[in-house]
């Protein structure tokens, strides 16, 4: 996980509250 701006800035992750995780 890590900071990002947008679902954009997450590869293969998703965008949640301000952080990338794991598509689950």
């Amino acid at each position: 996980s890590g900071i990002c701006s947008s679902d954009d800035s997450c590869v293969g992750m998703t965008f949640n509250n301000g952080t990338c995780t794991l598509y689950m």
